[in-house]
C-alpha cells in the first residue's frame, strides 16, 4: 500500500474542494475532550477540598442557590429535571444531526473528488449537492450510530 500516494490524493481533494473543510467542522459538532482528561495539560491540578478556596462571589451564589431550592416545591423539581433533561436530549439529538450530516458530506465529496482526480466528469461540489447527494443515507447513518451509541452505554452499564 502506496502511503504517499494515498495522502497525496487526500491533500488534492481537500485543497481542490474546500467545501469538505465545512464537512469535516460539522463531523466534529458536539465532540470535544478538551485534553483535561488525565492526560491533559491540567491533569497535575489537585483540589485541596479545604474551606476557603472558592472567591467570596461564588461562595455566595452557591448559598443563594441552596436557599431557592429550600423554597421550591418538590414537582417544581421534577420538572426542571425533566425539562433539563429534555433540552440536553434535544440538544444531543442537534449535534448528532450535524455530526452525521458532516460524515455523509465527506463520504460523498471524498467519492467525487477522487473521480474527479481520475478524469470523470462530476458535478461541482457545493454545500447543496453533497447535502443533497446524502439525503437518502441520513437516516441509515444516524440510526446506526444510535444503535452503536446504545450498545456501548449497555457495555459501559
Amino acid at each position: 500500500m502506496n502511503f504517499g500516494e494515498i495522502l497525496t490524493k487526500a491533500w488534492k481533494i481537500i485543497w481542490k474542494h474546500k467545501i469538505l473543510w465545512i464537512f469535516g467542522i460539522l463531523t466534529s459538532c458536539g465532540q470535544g475532550n478538551g485534553g483535561n482528561g488525565p492526560n491533559g495539560a491540567n491533569a497535575s491540578i489537585q483540589y485541596s477540598g479545604g474551606r476557603g478556596d472558592f472567591p467570596p462571589a461564588l461562595e455566595n451564589f452557591f448559598e443563594n442557590l441552596g436557599t431557592f431550592f429550600d423554597n421550591i416545591q418538590g414537582w417544581e423539581i421534577a420538572a426542571l429535571i425533566v425539562g433539563s433533561m429534555l433540552f440536553f436530549l434535544a440538544l444531543a439529538f442537534v449535534f448528532t444531526a450535524l455530526r452525521t450530516i458532516g460524515r455523509i458530506g465527506l463520504i460523498q465529496g471524498t467519492v467525487l473528488g477522487i473521480n474527479s482526480l481520475e478524469g470523470e466528469q462530476t458535478d461541482r461540489m457545493t454545500f447543496g449537492s453533497l447535502f443533497n447527494h446524502g439525503k437518502p443515507f441520513f437516516w441509515r447513518i444516524f440510526g446506526f450510530n444510535l444503535l452503536a451509541g446504545i450498545a456501548v452505554f449497555i457495555f459501559v452499564l
